[in-house]
């Protein structure tokens, strides 16, 4: 079996090769997994740890300011839900769209949905402020 072609080696730029494809795939997985990843990732990870944080500081923020609403209008503990996850879809969905048209659709399709569910639009009104509707960001204190 010394004609198998894994035996046979290849001159390729003034240098001898062996075939052997599995060695090349674990020689290319390696260098990838130890130098290129790992670097890259490195180099993004406090930008990624402080994006997480920024985003984070916002949320509570807002779930806080609308549970001030809903404490001030009497709603019921099960509903807090609701509210919270549309302020969120607001928040996340609406003012992350580039064009004020493409806000605006959204914004009705995520309205109408909410108040189908029987949400009070008065309450949802006070929830658009909180979240900066219009504003394009949050703005904590």
């Amino acid at each position: 079996m010394n004609n198998s072609i894994y035996d046979k080696e290849y001159q390729i730029n003034e240098r001898k090769i062996k075939w052997n494809p599995s060695q090349w795939i674990r020689n290319y997985l390696d260098g990838i997994h130890e130098h290129k990843v790992k670097t890259k990732f490195a180099e993004k990870l406090e930008k990624i740890i402080e994006r997480g944080i920024q985003e984070n500081i916002k949320l509570d923020f807002v779930q806080d300011q609308v549970r001030e609403i809903l404490n001030k209008h009497g709603v019921m503990l099960d509903m807090y839900i609701y509210y919270i996850a549309y302020a969120e879809e607001i928040l996340y969905k609406v003012q992350k769209l580039e064009w004020e048209v493409d806000r605006i659709r959204e914004y009705q399709i995520i309205r109408r949905k909410w108040e189908s569910r029987g949400l009070n639009p008065e309450i949802l009104n006070e929830i658009d402020k909180v979240v900066g509707l219009g504003m394009g960001k949050v703005h904590i204190p």
